[in-house]
């Protein structure tokens, strides 16, 4: 049984055998003249292609948003945006070498940059091995909060533990990281 993808398979296969055959039992002119008349299907392709790699490649720079002029006597002042806006002092802290069994705790600094409070929903880490405080509290625009990390250390080697954020500033999480070493007892 033959499968609906070997049959066009053959005869594409049959047609260009027949073709080249054809141009290679004519005089030079002749061949000449079969070239150009499959000449302009070929370039009509390539153009093709062309255009929709061209396209393809370009298309990211037509959905930017256009650059606001400023006046040239008025200095540029920044627009707040609506509602508010999550701002982590880090999101990376090195806790360097613990010793095993001596917890070691990261403090994390969350500002409110927005115009109405921001609200913690949610505060994970990667494992159980770290343990998170955070305020329930709303933070009013301006206003700062902290999140606490702390690591057990209670296995030896280095460490690199993600901690999970989620506000009501944004759809998407925030990732933090605590990572150090954690050295055996002496």
């Amino acid at each position: 049984m033959i499968s609906s993808f070997t049959l066009p398979l053959q005869r594409f296969t049959y047609h260009l055998h027949s073709f080249t055959s054809l141009l290679h039992g004519l005089p030079f002119p002749d061949r000449i003249f079969a070239w150009n008349h499959f000449k302009p299907c070929i370039m009509k392709t390539m153009i093709l292609v062309m255009t929709i790699t061209l396209l393809g490649y370009f298309s990211p720079a037509f959905s930017q948003k256009a650059a606001t002029v400023q006046d040239a006597g008025k200095p540029a002042t920044e627009t707040k945006k609506n509602g508010p806006v999550a701002e982590f002092d880090k999101t990376v802290c090195d806790l360097g070498n613990l010793v095993q069994s001596t917890p070691g705790t990261a403090v994390f600094t969350l500002t409110n940059r927005g115009n109405e409070p921001l609200l913690i929903s949610s505060a994970t880490g990667s494992c159980g091995c770290t343990n998170l405080t955070y305020s329930k509290e709303p933070v009013l625009p301006g206003k700062s909060t902290t999140i606490s990390v702390t690591y057990n250390a209670a296995a030896k080697g280095n460490f690199t533990k993600t901690l999970t954020v989620k506000t009501n500033a944004s759809d998407q999480a925030v990732y933090l990281q605590i990572k150090g070493q954690v050295l055996p007892k002496s």
